[in-house]
């Protein structure tokens, strides 16, 4: 039985991670779908948003952070950004990145 010292430590051990990693691809596939058509679609815009979001909170636990100034937590999502299932995050810049961790995505 693990203690709850290693659960914390492991992240897919306390995460959702079949959820996380549905919204990660799901935004994924989105954002592709943005940058070949329209960038004023707001379906995929709210999509992308929401798997950002989601690969941003697995930095989160990775990094055992949500000082999103925090070094342990500026490591862990530039290594996400930088794994092929995740790297076309990688292709939204910083400024969008940031305004998309704030938006409502409410209807």
């Amino acid at each position: 039985m693990e203690t709850l010292a290693e659960e914390i430590d492991d992240p897919e051990n306390t995460l959702d991670m079949e959820t996380i990693n549905a919204d990660i691809a799901n935004g994924a596939k989105a954002f592709n779908q943005l940058l070949k058509h329209s960038a004023a679609d707001w379906d995929h815009w709210a999509t992308t948003i929401i798997g950002l979001r989601a690969l941003r909170n697995l930095a989160y636990a990775q990094s055992h952070t949500s000082d999103i100034q925090a070094h342990a937590y500026r490591q862990a999502i530039g290594y996400l950004l930088q794994r092929p299932k995740y790297s076309v995050y990688g292709r939204i810049d910083k400024p969008t990145r940031s305004t998309c961790y704030t938006t409502s995505i409410t209807a």
